[in-house]
């Protein structure tokens, strides 16, 4: 087992507690949820994330309160601190809740090994590709923010049950490589 993954667990899991909301199984089935965590915020808008597991697989809410809207198949990028980058689809249509500001809602797809990365990588970055507009909106995450995504990202892949998620592998988003020209 690795030492320093569970003392890192053993120093989190009071700040676990703050950041699961629910999970329990049904049917053999893990349910699932964090809290929102608010990654991004800018002067009119931000956007927040929150995780969770269902019948149908494992999940990224993501939410825009005053930013963009979030369409079928527009992607998040996840970049980590070394510039690594994963891309993940949104699988739903946009969502509009009602309110003052313009809040659109979806849900990205994500895997255990999805998971694994997130929770592995520290994340600096965040971009949304949106295909309707064809623009690129990129993001950097502030340290504070950072580290309560890691505390979010690593408690809740701590404690995904293998067996007990549906897992659907193949959620990142194949992002082509550069050729190398000779």
């Amino acid at each position: 087992p690795c030492l320093l993954c569970i003392s890192m667990l053993t120093s989190t899991a009071q700040d676990c507690n703050s950041v699961i909301k629910e999970n329990k199984k049904i049917s053999g089935i893990q349910i699932a949820n964090t809290s929102s965590l608010t990654v991004v915020v800018r002067g009119g808008y931000n956007y927040s994330i929150e995780f969770f597991t269902n019948e149908k697989g494992i999940f990224a809410r993501m939410t825009s309160v005053g930013g963009i809207e979030f369409n079928q198949d527009d992607q998040v990028v996840f970049i980590d601190g070394s510039g690594k980058e994963q891309a993940y689809k949104f699988i739903g249509m946009d969502e509009l809740l009602t309110g003052a500001v313009p809040t659109h809602r979806n849900n990205l797809r994500l895997d255990l090994d999805a998971m694994q990365w997130l929770a592995d990588a520290n994340l600096t970055g965040i971009n949304f590709i949106n295909f309707v507009d064809r623009q690129k909106y990129k993001f950097t995450i502030n340290a504070e923010r950072q580290s309560e995504l890691k505390t979010l990202i690593t408690c809740f892949n701590s404690i995904l049950e293998r067996g007990a998620v549906v897992d659907t592998p193949g959620a990142a988003v194949a992002k082509p490589e550069p050729v190398a020209i000779t």
